[in-house]
């Protein structure tokens, strides 16, 4: 298993060249699906050899696959190595949301292809198309709370019935919008439940919980994970999961005694013999921010703290 950064590339091909219109970064690592995933354009942390490579890479699988029209090709990064996860010759879901940011008529684009027209005649070119300077934030919206005994956390299914796109030109003020067009109902500050899977207790977490009690919340931990939390000099309260759930249904932020947000990373989703399943239910039906993804809490207080400072947002139009 890769513990990588997932890419995606949407690219249309004539059978000689090839258009990106841009590379796609996931918040979450390789594992989460990508239709459950954040996913930010333009790329935020690839150095421009890597987007060489994935652009040498597209070519190449286009070309082998004799592709005319869309492509969607799906990548895993280590550090060191690409690594292709799957290509599908076809249009993926985030081809409308590309072509409204970077103002890429895509399927326009790849029917002509179809039809026979060549990209390097066309206004937009080939290879990489230039970047925007707005970021793009794709945030999934989940039926959950309408679906009786759906566990929320995130893994290789599918779960997300929709998406948001948050845009600004600073990527904190994007996630932000994101979120807030999710519906997720962001916390100033609070308790937090925290319980971790044995894989996830490790400096990354323990970097992210750190940043969350220096932004004005407290932390309450099973006993399977309190140790973890203490080792790295936090300071935690011990909870079961029967007076979590308790604490969440008296979800309110002027409370001593409620849950403002559940960092949950279970070692086994999709049961519902899972001790911390009850806990995500009971969060999802009163409106409790859940994370399952470590990734997903790290650009969630990104989101909190814009929040804090109670920044006023704008709205433009895309043209």
């Amino acid at each position: 298993y890769i513990q990588g950064k997932e890419i995606e590339v949407d690219a249309i091909a004539d059978g000689e060249d090839i258009l990106i219109p841009g590379i796609m970064e996931h918040v979450e690592r390789a594992g989460v699906h990508s239709g459950d995933s954040i996913s930010v354009y333009p790329n935020y942390s690839l150095s421009e050899e890597v987007e060489n490579t994935l652009l040498e890479y597209t070519e190449k699988i286009a070309k082998a696959l004799n592709t005319v029209g869309l492509i969607n090709i799906q990548y895993a990064y280590d550090g060191e190595k690409i690594y292709v996860i799957e290509a599908n010759p076809r249009a993926s879901r985030t081809v409308p949301i590309l072509s409204k940011i970077t103002r890429v008529p895509m399927v326009k684009l790849a029917v002509a292809a179809m039809l026979g027209h060549k990209l390097k005649d066309s206004e937009y070119g080939t290879g990489l198309y230039k970047k925007t300077k707005e970021y793009a934030v794709k945030v999934p919206v989940f039926s959950s709370a309408k679906l009786t005994d759906m566990d929320i956390a995130l893994g290789p299914e599918m779960k997300s019935t929709g998406e948001v796109l948050g845009i600004d030109e600073d990527l904190d003020k994007a996630l932000y919008k994101g979120f807030l067009g999710a519906g997720m109902d962001i916390p100033d500050g609070g308790n937090i439940f925290v319980t971790l899977r044995t894989t996830e207790q490790t400096e990354y977490t323990a970097d992210i919980l750190k940043d969350y009690c220096e932004n004005g919340f407290k932390l309450y931990a099973t006993d399977d994970t309190i140790d973890f939390i203490k080792e790295y000099g936090m300071d935690a309260e011990l909870m079961d999961y029967v007076t979590a759930q308790e604490w969440i249904m008296d979800h309110d932020e002027d409370s001593d005694k409620s849950i403002s947000l559940v960092i949950n990373v279970p070692t086994v989703a999709n049961t519902k013999k899972n001790d911390s399943f009850p806990v995500r239910r009971k969060a999802i039906e009163w409106g409790v921010p859940v994370m399952t993804c470590m990734d997903t809490a790290r650009v969630f207080l990104k989101a909190i703290k814009q929040h804090q400072k109670g920044i006023e947002l704008t709205y433009n139009s895309l043209d």
